[in-house]
C-alpha cells in the first residue's frame, strides 16, 4: 500500500455478495425465459447494458423485458423484484471495513450498476461512508472503458499512482491499470478486507463458549481502538485429524455451527484457514509471518492465557511477543475467563459435562443450551406402538453425543421450536419371536448403535428427511430396562408430565 491514498471499490462481488442462479430462477418464474439465458450467460448487452449506461429508465427496461419475452406479463414490480433477485447482501463486515479504511484513505465506489441495485448500497449507507459514487447509470458510461476511469479520476481529484481500485473483473483491472491506476483483482467479496489492518485472535474455538466469547469482545473492543477489523481466525477440522490419521474427534460445535456462531459474535469477521500438512509443518514465527502478516494483514494479536501455535509448542508467550516485534505485530496475552461461580470455563470442561449428561452444567459454561442438528431418518417404529410416536435423528458423527439418557427438549421444526422429550440410548429390542416370553428392553446398555428418539408433544407431521436442531434443557432420568412395552410406556407417560412443568 506504499504510496496508496486513494481506493476505489466496485460494487457488485465486492461489496455485495450475488447469486445468479436466483435472478434465473425468478425470470423463469414470471414467464422470462429469454432474460433469464441473458443472466445465466453473464451477457452485458442489449436492454442490460442500455440500464447500466443509463439510456433507458426501470420502466422502460421493464417494457424491453416483455418485448422480448411473449409469455411474460409481469407488472413492473414484479419484473423488478427478479432483477433485484440477483443480490444477496451486503455484509456488516465489508460496511465495517470501509469505515476502518476511510480513517486512512479517502475512499469512492466506482460500479457498472443501475439504480435498482444501487439502492441495496443507499439502504447500507455506503454513500455516507465514502467521498464520492461514480455510477455508470449516472455517467453514461461503463467499465472497461477508459474514459470512465480518466472521468473518475479527472471529477474526483485523483492522482493515479495513488489510487487503487478493487473489482472482480480482470477487464476493468485492464482498463484501470492503462490510464496508470493500481489495482486488486478480487475473485471473492471478502478478499478485499486484507486491505484492513486487524486485530486478531486464533483458534479452535470449539463450542464458542463463555471463555471465547470473553476473548472475542476483548480484541473486538481494541479493533474499535485502534481503528482496526477485529477478526476470529479458526481452522476448517481439528489439527489432530491432519496430525493423526485415525483421530476422530467429538465436537461441541461441528464446522457450521461454530461458523454460524463466530460469525454472530462481538467481532467483525471470521477468517477460516485449511489446516493442512502444509501449515501443520509451519513454525510459530513462520505462521505469524505467512499467514497472520502476509496473508491477513493482522496488526495486533490476542493470545489466549493457555493457547499454543505452530509445529514447535515450545513457543512460549515471550517468543510470540519476539516474532511479533519482527513482523510489525503487536502480541497482547488474553487474560481468562473466570466467573467467580462457574469452574474454570474450557471446551473440554464442557465437553465431560456433556458426556456425564449434565446439560444444564454445560449450557451454563456455553452462554446457551446445547444444541444438536440432524436429519430425521427411518427408525424401527417401535415408540409409535405404544402411543409415543418419534423421530430419529442422524447427526454428524463428529458431533457429541451427550450421555444416554431421557432428555426435556425444545424441537425446531421449520422456524417454529416444540417442547419434546428425548430418549439418547440404544435401539429397543425384543427377545425372539419364539420364545415363550416377551421382554422389551430401551436405553439399555449394550454395544448396539446410539440412537436419538424425539418425541415431540402434542404435534403429528411426517418429518422424515426434514432437519431439525435439538435443544437440550435437562435431563430428566439415566438409561433404564423395561420388562415390556407396557412398563416403558407408563414411565414415559411420567416423563411427558415432567417435561410439560
Amino acid at each position: 500500500m506504499q504510496g496508496i491514498k486513494n481506493i476505489v471499490l466496485d460494487f457488485g462481488c465486492v461489496l455485495v455478495d450475488l447469486d445468479k442462479q436466483r435472478a434465473v430462477d425468478a425470470f423463469n418464474s414470471i414467464g422470462a425465459p429469454e432474460i433469464a439465458a441473458y443472466i445465466d450467460d453473464c451477457k452485458q448487452e442489449d436492454l442490460f447494458h442500455e440500464l447500466e449506461i443509463g439510456d433507458i429508465t426501470l420502466d422502460e427496461f421493464c417494457d424491453k423485458v416483455r418485448e422480448k419475452c411473449p409469455r411474460c406479463h409481469a407488472s413492473n414490480q414484479e419484473i423488478c423484484d427478479a432483477w433485484d433477485a440477483l443480490l444477496l447482501g451486503i455484509p456488516d463486515r465489508r460496511i465495517e471495513a470501509i469505515r476502518c479504511l476511510a480513517k486512512r484513505y479517502r475512499m469512492f465506489v466506482l460500479s457498472n450498476t443501475n439504480w435498482l441495485h444501487w439502492r441495496w448500497a443507499e439502504e447500507k449507507g455506503i454513500p455516507e461512508l465514502v467521498e464520492r459514487v461514480f455510477l455508470s447509470c449516472d455517467m453514461h458510461l461503463i467499465k472497461p472503458d477508459v474514459e470512465i476511469f480518466r472521468r473518475m479520476l479527472d471529477e474526483g481529484g485523483l492522482k493515479a499512482e495513488e489510487t487503487l481500485f478493487v473489482d472482480d473483473s480482470a477487464a476493468n483491472c485492464r482498463g484501470a491499470e492503462a490510464v496508470g491506476i493500481r489495482t486488486m483483482h478480487v475473485t471473492d467479496g471478502d478478499e478485499w478486507l486484507s486491505l484492513v489492518g486487524r486485530t486478531a485472535t486464533v483458534g479452535f474455538f470449539d463450542g464458542v463458549h463463555l471463555g471465547h466469547q470473553y476473548l472475542l469482545g476483548k480484541v473486538a473492543d481494541d479493533a474499535r481502538q485502534h481503528g482496526l477489523l477485529s477478526t476470529a481466525i479458526t481452522f476448517d477440522r481439528h489439527p489432530r485429524e491432519v496430525l493423526h490419521s485415525d483421530y476422530q474427534p467429538q465436537l461441541i460445535t461441528t464446522f457450521d455451527e461454530k461458523f454460524r456462531l463466530l460469525s454472530e459474535s462481538s467481532v467483525d469477521c471470521c477468517e477460516v484457514l485449511t489446516f493442512d500438512e502444509a501449515m501443520a509443518g509451519l513454525s510459530a514465527r513462520d505462521f505469524m509471518q505467512q499467514v497472520l502478516q502476509e496473508k491477513l494483514n493482522v496488526k495486533r494479536l490476542f493470545v489466549g492465557y493457555d493457547h499454543r501455535f505452530g509445529h514447535d509448542l515450545t513457543s512460549t508467550f515471550d517468543d510470540y511477543v519476539r516474532y511479533g516485534r519482527q513482523l510489525g505485530i503487536e502480541v497482547i496475552r488474553g487474560d481468562a475467563y473466570q466467573p467467580a461461580a462457574d469452574p474454570k470455563v474450557s471446551s473440554s470442561a464442557i465437553r465431560s459435562l456433556l458426556l456425564a449428561g449434565d446439560v444444564e452444567k454445560a449450557a451454563n459454561l456455553l452462554g446457551r443450551h446445547y444444541e444438536m442438528t440432524g436429519v430425521v431418518v427411518r427408525g424401527e417404529q417401535e415408540g409409535r406402538k405404544i402411543g409415543f410416536p418419534t423421530a430419529n435423528l442422524s447427526v454428524d458423527s463428529h458431533k457429541l453425543v451427550p450421555a444416554g439418557g431421557v432428555y426435556a427438549v425444545d424441537v425446531l421444526v421449520e422456524g417454529r421450536w416444540h417442547r419434546a422429550m428425548m430418549n439418547i440410548g440404544t435401539r429397543p429390542t425384543y427377545t425372539s419371536p419364539s420364545s415363550s416370553s416377551s421382554s422389551f428392553t430401551a436405553c439399555c446398555d449394550s454395544v448396539a448403535t446410539t440412537t436419538l428418539e424425539i418425541h415431540i408433544l402434542d404435534f403429528a407431521a411426517d418429518l422424515y428427511g426434514q432437519q431439525l436442531t435439538v435443544r437440550l434443557l435437562r435431563r430428566l432420568r439415566k438409561e433404564q430396562r423395561f420388562d415390556s412395552p407396557e412398563a416403558l410406556r407408563q414411565q414415559l407417560l411420567l416423563d411427558r408430565e415432567k417435561v410439560k412443568k
